[in-house]
């Protein structure tokens, strides 16, 4: 038959320098393999990609028949689990700000170098100051 490369098929007759009405023919049939196992590989292609597909649906609907199991929420109950749930978000974040760190104490407030006070700096500090004339 023939060799198929990136552009063009190469058939026996063009190698050895024949004419193409010695075999004609030849290419039709190469270019028409070439595109049945193109098909097929597509084919191939298509099914492993539905049945990823399927997959991924599967488990999506895994996911919402979970939630369904837990029953029927009424507006009154979702409530009361939401605030729940913030009402321990902010506890959380209240221990974590508040020094509970697992026996560590609570960061000293930084001071002024100059005089030792809170709330400022010594490049901001106002003590000391000498008003050169």
């Amino acid at each position: 038959m023939g060799k198929i490369t990136t552009q063009l098929v190469i058939t026996g007759a063009e190698r050895k320098g024949r004419p193409k009405s010695i075999q004609p023919g030849n290419r039709e049939w190469v270019t028409l393999i070439a595109a049945i196992s193109a098909a097929e590989l597509m084919r191939d292609r298509i099914s492993s990609l539905e049945k990823a597909n399927s997959a991924a649906s599967a488990r999506r609907q895994r996911s919402k028949r979970h939630i369904q199991k837990h029953g029927v929420l009424i507006k009154g109950a979702g409530e009361d689990i939401l605030a729940q749930n913030e009402a321990d978000q902010q506890i959380a974040h209240e221990e974590r700000q508040g020094g509970a760190r697992l026996g560590l104490s609570q960061r000293a407030q930084r001071r002024c170098t100059r005089c030792k006070e809170t709330g400022h700096n010594s490049r901001t500090c106002n003590a000391n100051t000498v008003d050169i004339k």
